[in-house]
């Protein structure tokens, strides 16, 4: 396979003027709208028809049975599922500041309350 020089792109965007440099800087021009294709919806919906459909939740176990990083955080195996599921709640919660009612809605086994008083404890 060619090894090609990545100084040949920036020569070439400099020749069809896609890029100016100014001594030590360099400027790309700004990118105009470009045309929706009138068959995106029609292959979105195809493209998500061949996607399971998968919550965040069972995403989020399925990792940590291979990684087992639950373990590096309560220093033992998690109890259950469910308590797993409100360790990572409150990860969650924690890290994107949303509330409870949210959560929950990732996580459909969870109720809001519960997922609540897991943000509040850490889920210990």
């Amino acid at each position: 396979m060619k090894q090609v020089d990545p100084l040949e792109y920036v020569a070439q965007a400099v020749w069809f003027e896609e890029l100016e440099i100014e001594g030590t800087k360099i400027h790309q021009h700004r990118l105009g709208p470009h045309d929706t294709p009138s068959d995106l919806p029609e292959v979105r919906d195809a493209l998500l028809a061949t996607l399971p459909m998968v919550h965040l939740s069972e995403i989020l176990v399925d990792v940590d049975a291979k990684v087992r990083f639950s373990w590096l955080l309560l220093g033992r195996e998690p109890a259950s599922e469910e308590g797993l599921l409100y360790l990572y709640v409150a990860l969650l919660g924690h890290a994107m500041d949303i509330g409870a009612k949210r959560l929950s809605l990732m996580a459909p086994p969870l109720r809001a309350h519960s997922a609540r008083a897991s943000c509040r404890s850490g889920a210990s």
